[in-house]
């Protein structure tokens, strides 16, 4: 530090206002302060992170903007951050580019959403700056007019075959059965780019109309069609089930962050219902709760909404300042603060696992391995959990065990075998060097993928959670499989997890069926899954959840459930049982897990696991 620093470092005030950090000229830093000199003296003693690091070794100079109050201060900032752009404060830039909804121009015309434009002959439509709003459109448009989401190919595929569940339970008009002429398909297709292009309007004075004509005409099959439609979108026109109060505009707010990133997700409500999700990646930088402190009167105080209530996972120092710069913005009062408990609570840490999910696809790594690694750190310190230790994922947990009380556990049994696998194949080997000596149960799996996609909870779980939700609202006390599983409920398991076993094995992964793991795990095989699971006294006693808040929905269905669906939809594999499982939680719960999911991408899903097969 040269000098005249030193100096107008020992000159300054003890007042709030700006300092705007130089290099050369160039303004490279502004922020803000309740107490400038104690501040801007922080910058040039002690250590810092080694973004904060690089930028004080470049500064030679600093200016001063003093204010009255600290409102001043953050407002000043926020123009001079906006004015200035400069290099070391935060880029608010939400680094998903442009979503489009794609339909293709063929003799039967195809709709999709797509993440960009391709060089080919389709129409798209777009761009949209919200990839989850596109997405929730195309899905409504086809939800709307019955178009198919299946991977047949028309109209080759036309009369072979019989049609999927989603004809039978009235979410695809079934164009594979061959009862659908070529013109009323495309003329479904022209209503949906209709409905997305221009809303819901007048679409159904229209098919009101063209079904009358086809009515007149004697034409009872096309009357049929366009009556189907209209109530499709009668019915999807009430969206998401309402999730907050829906006289009321929210916001919440979460980040998360890795040795070098930092993630904030915002997730917006309007009229009680999710309507749009956006994540902001900030690169080079480990301080969350620096990045708190100027995310958010960035985002809100430049050109942002402001809407009622903000919910977040942690309040920014000076909050008072910025609760009051919101209101004078808004112009009426706005409740900035942090849920302790409740509805609004949960979505809080719903916009945190999101934050996570981000960063993990970002880094390659699944949201679990970053959690792991947090956990790790506290024990182990970040360096010797990323550098000393190997993570690995189990096939499910090798001790059945419970707590009767405070400090009590019941060891209940052990299993006979399960799978492992490391995210460095490579490593597994070793892993399993280390733990064969005391946990010879332990078997090497070919990946991740394989040890992932060989978990039944999902499969289990989300039946049994379907057909106990009133027991869940109502809190009651019941045990999960002696009270909660009827041969009825194990039949739909056995459904689901077909398919978990099909969507696998077109993935290259050879994972075995719900019953032919438990009848490893476990001492005496069984010939059915519902005989499994009731022959076995640890599972008798294993109390099922008495909150619909529970991981059996929060965590297996979208991360469970949701991307075997997306896994097979890139596979071309058909998984109608999983489709009504995750429709009927929609509309029980008001939220669509599939829009929660990780984006699954199968070239991203090969570089991490390179040991996997399939395409």
């Amino acid at each position: 530090m040269n000098d005249v620093l030193q100096e107008k470092i020992r000159l300054l005030p003890e007042s709030p206002g700006c300092y705007i950090m130089k290099s050369g000229g160039e303004i490279v830093y502004v922020g803000k302060a309740v107490n400038l000199k104690n501040r801007v003296r922080q910058y040039f003693h002690g250590s810092h992170t080694p973004k904060v690091a690089a930028m004080v070794s470049r500064v030679d100079d600093f200016d001063l903007m003093l204010c009255q109050t600290n409102l001043e201060a953050l407002t000043l900032e926020c123009n001079l951050i906006k004015l200035h752009k400069p290099q070391y404060n935060i880029l608010l830039k939400d680094d998903k580019g442009y979503s489009y909804i794609k339909v293709t121009k063929e003799p039967w015309p195809r709709l999709s959403f797509v993440l960009q434009k391709e060089e080919d002959d389709a129409e798209y439509i777009g761009p949209y700056t919200s990839s989850f709003a596109a997405r929730q459109m195309a899905e409504t448009a086809m939800d709307a007019f019955l178009l198919p989401r299946c991977n047949k190919r028309f109209p080759q595929e036309i009369g072979k075959g019989r049609p999927c569940l989603n004809a039978h339970i009235g979410k695809c008009m079934a164009v594979c059965s061959g009862r659908i002429s070529c013109e009323n398909y495309n003329q479904a297709v022209k209503s949906a780019v209709h409905l997305i292009r221009y809303g819901k309007k007048d679409i159904l004075k229209i098919l009101n109309e063209r079904m009358q004509e086809a009515s007149d005409r004697l034409e009872f099959e096309t009357a049929a069609l366009l009556r189907d439609q209209i109530a499709a979108i009668t019915k999807v026109s009430a969206g998401q089930k309402v999730i907050v109060d829906p006289d009321v505009e929210m916001d919440v707010v979460a980040l998360a962050g890795t040795p070098d990133s930092v993630c904030a997700a915002v997730l917006r409500f309007r009229d009680g219902r999710l309507t749009d999700k956006r994540e902001f990646l900030f690169h080079d930088t480990s301080d969350i709760a620096a990045v708190r402190e100027e995310f958010l009167p960035r985002y809100y105080l430049d050109d942002e909404q402001i809407p009622k209530i903000i919910a977040v996972d942690e309040l920014p120092p000076d909050s008072d300042a910025l609760q009051q710069a919101l209101n004078e913005k808004r112009g009426s009062e706005v409740q900035l603060y942090v849920p302790q408990r409740g509805d609004k609570a949960h979505l809080v840490e719903m916009a945190h696992t999101n934050a996570v999910e981000r960063l993990a696809r970002e880094s390659g790594r699944y949201a679990r391995e970053e959690k792991l690694l947090d956990e790790l750190a506290q024990v182990l310190g970040r360096e010797a959990a990323e550098k000393g230790c190997r993570i690995a994922e189990t096939s499910g947990q090798l001790i059945l065990a419970n707590s009767p009380g405070p400090g009590q556990v019941y060891l209940k049994t052990v299993k006979k075998q399960l799978l492992l696998a490391c995210t460095d194949p490579a490593a597994t080997g070793a892993v399993l060097e280390a733990l064969c000596p005391e946990w010879p149960q332990y078997t090497a799996a070919s990946s991740i993928l394989e040890t992932s996609l060989s978990g039944t909870n999902p499969v289990t779980h989300g039946p049994i959670a379907l057909f106990n939700l009133a027991r869940m609202d109502n809190g009651e006390d019941y045990r999960l499989f002696a009270d909660g599983l009827s041969p009825l409920t194990a039949r739909l398991v056995e459904q689901l997890d077909t398919e978990r076993v099909t969507v696998a094995r077109a993935c290259g992964v050879p994972v075995r069926t719900a019953l032919e793991l438990l009848n490893d795990a476990w001492p005496t095989p069984q010939p059915t899954l519902y005989d499994a699971f009731h022959s076995n006294p640890s599972y008798m006693v294993t109390k099922g959840p008495a909150t619909t808040h529970h991981r059996f929905i929060t965590e297996d269905l979208p991360y469970g459930l949701a991307p075997l669906v997306l896994l097979g939809r890139l596979h071309g594999v058909p998984t109608p049982a999983l489709d009504v499982l995750l429709e009927m939680f929609r509309l029980a719960m008001g939220t669509d897990y599939l829009a929660l999911a990780p984006a699954l991408d199968w070239n991203g899903l090969r570089a991490f696991l390179p040991a996997v097969g399939g395409r």
